[in-house]
């Protein structure tokens, strides 16, 4: 004979269905939404040529234009820093909080990029 069924192992056993049958029933459309996805990443043509990889501080990710943290940027001669982040929408005063380092060393905004390049645009802090 089994062991006793108590009523909290018979309360963890229908928790534990419960969120079972509740996985099972989100994951239908769970996996048809991966699918469309992944058939939508399929019809973009994927850009070819020298990139340059951008990586943006959160909050620059947060109020840039593609509101995303990492880019991909098509390299072109004589791109710079301050190209990238002007296309991301700032200018100006934000523009000047703006910070480059390019492969772990810091640059100027001004500063020619070459092809294959980490770019990490962060924001200058101060204080104490």
């Amino acid at each position: 004979m089994g062991p006793d069924l108590t009523r909290r192992a018979f309360l963890g056993l229908v928790a534990a269905g419960s969120i079972g049958v509740a996985g099972v029933a989100t994951l239908g459309p769970a996996l048809t939404n991966a699918t469309h996805a992944a058939t939508a990443s399929q019809a973009v043509p994927e850009v070819k040529g020298p990139r340059i990889k951008v990586t943006l501080a959160p909050f620059l990710a947060q109020k840039g234009a593609s509101k995303s943290q990492n880019l991909s940027v098509p390299f072109h001669p004589g791109i710079t820093p301050k190209e990238i982040a002007e296309a991301e929408g700032f200018q100006g005063a934000d523009l000047s909080a703006v910070m480059a380092a390019v492969n772990g060393r810091q640059i100027a905004l001004t500063a020619p990029l070459s092809q294959g390049d980490h770019l990490r645009l962060i924001i200058g802090m101060a204080g104490g």
